[in-house]
C-alpha cells in the first residue's frame, strides 16, 4: 500500500474512524438517527470489521421494527457469538460514552457522517486489491 506520510497508508486515508463511531453511537442513542441512516448506510460502508458488524444488528433490529440501544445491540452480538469480536459489552459502552452532551449535536447531524462514511468506502472500493 503506497505510504502518504510518515504512518498514513492510502487504505487509512480512506476511512474515518471517527465519523463510524460517532455514526455507531448515535444509532444506539436515537432511534431517529437510525432511521435517517439506514437509506444510506450499508454494513459494508464501514471501514473495520467490528464496525461493520455492529452496524448489520442494529440495521437488522431497526428493519424488523425492533428498538436499538446499546444493551439490544449486545445482547444480539452475544447470541450470534460475535460480542467478544467486536471488544465486548465495554466496547459499545464507550462508543455511547463518547457521543456525551456537547457532542450529541454533532452526532446528530448523522446523516453528514452517513455520508462521509459512505463516500471513504467508495473510494476504498475502488482501490486495487493486494491478493
Amino acid at each position: 500500500m503506497k505510504t502518504i506520510g510518515p504512518e498514513l497508508t492510502a487504505w487509512d486515508a480512506l476511512t474515518n474512524e471517527d465519523a463510524e463511531r460517532r455514526v455507531l453511537a448515535s444509532a444506539m442513542l436515537s432511534s431517529e438517527c437510525v432511521y435517517r441512516i439506514l437509506p444510506i448506510l450499508k454494513p459494508e460502508s464501514f471501514s473495520l470489521d467490528s464496525h461493520r458488524r455492529i452496524y448489520r444488528v442494529i440495521s437488522e433490529l431497526a428493519t424488523n421494527g425492533k428498538p436499538v440501544d446499546e444493551a439490544i445491540v449486545a445482547d444480539e452480538l452475544q447470541k450470534s457469538g460475535e460480542l467478544n469480536s467486536i471488544g465486548g459489552s465495554a466496547y459499545l459502552s464507550h462508543l455511547t460514552d463518547q457521543v456525551v452532551t456537547g457532542e450529541l449535536a454533532r452526532a446528530l447531524n448523522v446523516e453528514h457522517q452517513a455520508r462521509v462514511i459512505v463516500d471513504k468506502a467508495a473510494r476504498r472500493y475502488s482501490l486495487p486489491r493486494r491478493d
